[in-house]
């Protein structure tokens, strides 16, 4: 299965929780509002408790699903944090800042004491997500990847009801332009190729693993694609590898406006397909 066949696979969710950390708006032609929903996807996702843990480009994604809230046409999600919660019962999209950026082992180790210590009990879904600052160029994305699946693994095994998604890790826009055409010339490296190589290596085993599952939400397939569009690689020492697409970003990293939404948009639909139906 490739990117973005990954993209447009679809999930079984009923419970969302989002633990996050970590300009100017650009006019992209993103898409404005959520893909329109069948009844049942947007009752089963009103209805539903998701836990979704992650930092930094996470807490764009859940002001993209706050800015939702204001259209009529969109689903009815209570967004609240993990210590709010507490008091909550009933659906909710519940999020919170675990871990370190920099530690994604440790990122993994909070999500997974988080829902030993109570949360996989009362969520349907949970879902984590590294940050793109968790990857640098010397990075070996593979014994990092197997912790994941490891621990995931485990915690999958201790709760069999819980359903367990998963996310891509994100994406930079890469150096361009003529200072990327002389470096190049000079034989040096353009800026942040190498991290974005060592992020895509990640993303493909993540990819092979998960991705025929439908369980797969590729956040880094959507960051390099146009609405419409596969996703556009780039070609580094031989590897394909994605970059953020600039007119999503307003610093390089993190998404700007029209962009949080049109990937909030994509993750509602991921999780409107995977929640089951609950009786009336």
């Amino acid at each position: 299965m490739n990117a973005a066949s990954i993209v447009r696979a679809v999930c079984a969710v009923a419970t969302v929780v989002v633990i996050t950390s970590c300009g100017e708006p650009m006019d992209t032609g993103l898409d404005e509002a959520p893909n329109r929903l069948s009844a049942d996807s947007q009752d089963r996702i009103e209805r539903a408790r998701v836990f979704f843990a992650h930092q930094s480009v996470g807490e764009n994604i859940v002001d993209g699903l706050k800015s939702f809230q204001r259209d009529a046409s969109a689903p009815s999600l209570r967004i609240v944090t993990m210590q709010e919660s507490s008091e909550l019962t009933g659906p909710a999209f519940i999020h919170a800042k675990l871990g370190k950026n920099g530690d994604p082992k440790g990122k993994t180790d909070a999500f997974v004491a988080a829902l030993e210590g109570g949360l996989a009990n009362s969520v349907d879904i949970a879902l984590q997500k590294y940050c793109f600052v968790d990857f640098e160029a010397n990075t070996d994305p593979r014994p990092l990847f197997e912790y994941y699946r490891d621990s995931l693994d485990r915690l999958q095994q201790e709760f069999p009801s819980l359903r367990i998604l998963h996310v891509t890790v994100p994406i930079v826009v890469v150096q361009s332009g003529p200072r990327a055409v002389v470096k190049k010339w000079l034989g040096r490296t353009p800026d942040y190729y190498p991290e974005n190589a060592v992020r895509e290596r990640f993303n493909e085993l993540m990819r092979r693993h998960y991705g025929p599952s439908g369980r797969l939400f590729d956040l880094a397939a959507l960051e390099a694609a146009r609405p419409g569009a596969d996703p556009e690689p780039i070609m580094f020492q031989g590897q394909r590898l994605y970059t953020l697409l600039p007119e999503y970003s307003s610093d390089g990293g993190h998404l700007n406006r029209e962009a949080q939404r049109r990937v909030a948009s994509a993750l509602v639909s991921f999780l409107a397909s995977a929640a089951p139906s609950r009786g009336k």
